[in-house]
C-alpha cells in the first residue's frame, strides 16, 4: 500500500516569502515600503536572505540608480 501526500508537488518546490520590505535613509528613517517583489536595486544576496526568510537590517550595498537615497533595508515586524 502507498500513501502520498496531496501537497508532494508544492513541496518539492522551494517556499518564496513576500515580506514587506522598508528602504531607510541614513538615520533610519523610512523612505518607502513595499513587498519585495516591487522592490528596485536590491542586491541580489540581500533579497535571496529576505526570500528565505531573514528578518534583520541589511545595508544597502547595491549600485544601482533605483537604491542610491536608501542606506539599509529591514523588514516589517
Amino acid at each position: 500500500m502507498q500513501i502520498r501526500s496531496s501537497n508532494s508537488a508544492v513541496a518539492s518546490q522551494p517556499f518564496k516569502h513576500n515580506p514587506m520590505i522598508i528602504a531607510c535613509d541614513q538615520y533610519w528613517g523610512e523612505l518607502y515600503r513595499a513587498p519585495l517583489d516591487q522592490i528596485k536595486g536590491m542586491a541580489y544576496g540581500v533579497r535571496e536572505d529576505y526570500e528565505s526568510g531573514y528578518r534583520g537590517m541589511k545595508y544597502n550595498w547595491c549600485t544601482s540608480p533605483d537604491s542610491r537615497n536608501v542606506h539599509g533595508w529591514t523588514v516589517v515586524a
